[in-house]
């Protein structure tokens, strides 16, 4: 099963024709590196396959379930952000999920300062489940 078709695929920026004809199925078991010079269409192919660029001609289709990811060249992270950071906030459900593990950690250091042990075993299994999620 393809997880990702492009089908005949042109995609021209004013006169300078990049892709004519193009084709490509990247199945469930492909993974893809994308090498060439500069201004060979490296950039317009994963902006084609995320969608980003509508192709002159041809059929772009990716299957129900399939997210494309994509990092442009020219990003904006603020000078005091890791790129570590920037990345994670990419992540669907990342917030939520961090929001889970400070409250149940805060949850746990309560119950340590009252020495509940059943309360401190409860929220010790569920930030060991909130880990496994990941």
């Amino acid at each position: 099963m393809s997880l990702v078709v492009l089908e005949d695929i042109c995609l021209a920026y004013g006169k300078k024709t990049i892709l004519d004809g193009f084709g490509l199925r990247i199945a469930e078991a492909d993974r893809i590196g994308l090498v060439g010079a500069n201004g060979s269409g490296k950039t317009s192919l994963l902006r084609l396959i995320s969608n980003t660029t509508v192709p002159d001609r041809g059929v772009v289709r990716c299957a129900k379930d399939v997210r494309v990811g994509y990092l442009p060249q020219d990003i904006a992270i603020e000078s005091q952000d890791t790129l570590e950071n920037f990345v994670l906030r990419s992540v669907p459900g990342r917030d939520a999920l961090g929001a889970a593990l400070e409250a149940a950690e805060k949850r746990l250091e309560d119950c340590s300062r009252k020495e509940d042990v059943e309360g401190t075993m409860e929220v010790a299994t569920e930030l060991a489940d909130l880990h496994e999620q990941k």
